[in-house]
């Protein structure tokens, strides 16, 4: 059996592809073997590897899933700002190969996802995010997936964009007489870096299916229970 991870990167050159190249050394298994970028954007010798890692823009996956189905190559997917038409793309591409999904590969955001998927319903939320100016997208696509698994309104969704933040996500909880607050901070992007290694060795032995979390081996996941 097979126990070096061979990945293809696209977005390489990016904030997370470049935080992803800083702690390879770090996972003697990971191995990358090509690098994708804006300046060198095609996709070759995909029979050579085995899982690609996009963390570039929409868009970019758009323009290569096409090609990474027909290679039936795990995919592990970490850009956010996906239309609803293309997530359902996604979908049916995971009926032939495994995807995994992520908004934030933080772990510490995957555990707050997965306490919020047990809360009993109906549940009433806030949620606020902050991140940094550079975002593009507000909310960010981690705040969309807390708001989903709550069932709160997108667009009651608190958002801020300030110099020198990482990310930062709070969840109110408001229950009968009492408040649970939730709160998750990330102090470097190494953690993102290492999460979307552990993505890869995660999808390297799965079959197809649309996974979003590390915790659960169906692809159904943080379906809260009604």
């Amino acid at each position: 059996m097979k126990k070096s991870i061979d990945v293809m990167i696209i977005g390489a050159s990016g904030r997370l592809g470049s935080a992803i190249e800083r702690v390879a050394p770090d996972f003697p298994y990971f191995h990358i073997v090509q690098r994708v970028t804006r300046e060198h954007p095609e996709l070759i010798n995909l029979d050579n590897v085995d899982v690609v890692l996009d963390v570039s823009r929409p868009e970019s996956l758009k323009n290569n899933l096409d090609k990474i189905v027909a290679a039936r190559k795990p995919l592990v997917i970490g850009s956010t700002g996906h239309s609803d038409a293309s997530l359902l793309v996604l979908r049916e591409a995971s009926k032939e190969i495994p995807i995994f999904h992520s908004s934030n590969f933080s772990p510490g955001i995957d555990h707050v996802k997965k306490m919020l998927s047990i809360l009993p319903y109906p549940i009433k939320a806030s949620i606020q995010e902050v991140h940094h100016t550079g975002k593009k997208d507000a909310p960010s696509g981690t705040a969309k997936d807390l708001a989903k698994i709550t069932e709160t309104p997108v667009d009651e969704i608190l958002s801020e964009r300030k110099e020198g933040v990482i990310g930062e996500h709070s969840i109110h909880i408001f229950l009968d007489d009492e408040v649970i607050k939730i709160s998750h901070t990330a102090s470097s992007r190494t953690l993102y870096a290492r999460g979307a290694i552990k993505a890869c060795q995660f999808l390297s032995n799965k079959d197809k299916g649309y996974y979003t979390s590390f915790h659960d081996e169906d692809p159904q996941h943080h379906i809260r229970q009604k």
